[in-house]
């Protein structure tokens, strides 16, 4: 989940899951309690390594919303990076973390707890198909299919690029940044090791 301002200038990125390094005999069945990692796609074990592997492996689905909650998002999104520990297939789960900001930020009212019934839950109430058929209802006409196609967002962006692009920018950007570090050593006059 990114939550950001029209312009980037403000972001948050919540990406939860099991921590890759978990043997399997510790994970339990299926992956029950075991330690988490809070954005462990980039985080140096990436499984995403360019944009268009983002774009074959995922969908978006862009929910405008207003200034405050854009913020309100990305406080939540924060808040949550701090104090996620330990991931369940039961929740705290990849589903359940975003479900839990979209709740709480938008009212979604959803209680899935897998990746799909989040998508189900969030593409029926703010997918631009949902958005039109909810303003232009077509008596009769009640089931809507969800659509799974990778690369494509069923949302509104406004961007001002492609959604998996901007995306991709955003990932980049909270990245860790990496260090490096330098020391001069010498012996003094008294025959000490000195280090900076």
């Amino acid at each position: 989940m990114v939550a950001s301002d029209p312009v980037g200038t403000k972001s948050a990125i919540l990406d939860w899951g099991p921590q890759s390094d978990v043997p399997l005999w510790q994970r339990g069945i299926p992956f029950h309690d075991v330690p988490g990692d809070i954005n462990y796609a980039y985080q140096g074990t990436s499984h995403m390594s360019s944009v268009d592997e983002l774009k074959r492996n995922y969908a978006s689905l862009t929910i405008q919303t207003n200034p405050e909650d854009t913020q309100n998002a990305i406080n939540a999104i924060n808040s949550s990076n701090r104090s996620l520990k330990k991931w369940d297939v039961a929740g705290p789960n990849c589903a359940s973390v975003c479900r839990d900001v979209v709740n709480k930020i938008l009212g979604l009212n959803s209680g899935a707890l897998s990746p799909r019934g989040f998508w189900t839950d969030a593409y029926l109430k703010y997918s631009k198909a949902a958005l039109a058929r909810n303003a232009n209802p077509t008596p009769g006409k009640t089931v809507m299919e969800i659509p799974t196609g990778k690369g494509i967002d069923y949302g509104k962006p406004r961007y001002g690029m492609n959604t998996f692009d901007f995306v991709w920018l955003l990932l980049q950007q909270h990245q860790p940044k990496p260090e490096a570090t330098s020391k001069f050593c010498y012996i003094d006059e008294n025959g000490k090791k000195v280090c900076h």
